[in-house]
């Protein structure tokens, strides 16, 4: 590729920076209709988006452009592409930052550059703007899930059992206590016993296991609240993950599990901290 100059001003032309958003719900994807008629592809349905403010990230920006078009406070789940073809865009050289979006609140309305605003199912869009087709087609491919196969429930929730090495012996037990609530247990102690017994590093064990937080839904935590545990904790608030905590009474047969506080957990087993 050569660089070109701009005839007026004389500096190199650079591409500018977008963001498009797929906001999605129930199997169908939020579009807004383009309502500016000296912009392209008016009166046509496109993603949610627009540029990014100099000195924005464009994290903020995709979020601030859903609130400016659709009325919805959202929150960025993930990182879609980046799309950066030359001629995506008639105006000029466009790259687009392409994320998926969750809804947090507010109610849909219409702004001064939208003027419709519309659920669709993603198995039935219409005309879309720019190459925001291609866009859903990533986002579909990189989501592929199936709520049943042959018979099987499979959109039960997966949660990581974040426990000490104290209540080691309670693992089967609490993974159990999962299953009957109607969830996934996901346990550190079952899929790696106690850190392979040595076989690997401890740093690879903790880069598994925090890669496995990161796609469970959940995290429950079970008796005290190690260094260990507690630095899963910090990750999921961090990640703004639900997190429930449980006691476990080992004085009685079988084992009971009850449901607590953070605060009374820290409490009970403030002295327990490696």
């Amino acid at each position: 590729m050569t660089q070109e100059k701009c005839k007026s001003c004389g500096q190199y032309k650079i591409p500018s920076l977008s963001v498009d958003a797929i906001v999605h719900k129930e199997g169908k994807i939020l579009l807004v209709k383009r309502a500016k008629k000296e912009t392209p592809f008016y009166n046509t349905y496109a993603l949610p988006g627009g540029f990014v403010d100099y000195g924005e990230k464009t994290e903020d920006a995709i979020v601030r452009e859903v609130w400016e078009e659709t009325g919805l406070k959202t929150r960025v789940n993930q990182l879609i592409g980046v799309y950066s073809d030359r001629d995506r865009d008639p105006r000029r050289h466009v790259v687009s930052i392409a994320y998926s979006l969750e809804v947090l609140s507010g109610r849909l309305k219409t702004s001064s550059e939208t003027k419709d605003i519309r659920w669709f199912n993603i198995d039935r869009l219409p005309r879309l703007a720019f190459d925001h087709k291609k866009i859903i087609e990533d986002f579909c491919n990189s989501t592929k899930k199936v709520s049943e196969y042959n018979g099987w429930n499979m959109n039960k929730k997966l949660v990581f059992c974040s426990q000490s090495r104290f209540y080691m012996f309670a693992s089967e037990l609490i993974c159990k206590f999962v299953i009957d609530e109607g969830y996934v247990p996901i346990n550190s102690f079952t899929n790696f016993g106690y850190f392979l017994h040595e076989l690997v590093s401890r740093h690879d064990i903790v880069e598994g296991i925090n890669n496995i937080i990161n796609h469970c839904h959940e995290l429950w935590v079970f008796g005290p609240i190690t260094e260990g545990v507690d630095e899963e904790i910090k990750m999921c608030k961090k990640l703004s993950k639900p997190i429930r905590f449980f006691d476990i009474t080992d004085d009685e047969t079988p084992c009971l599990i009850k449901e607590v506080t953070e605060r009374y957990l820290r409490k009970k087993y403030k002295q327990i901290r490696t």
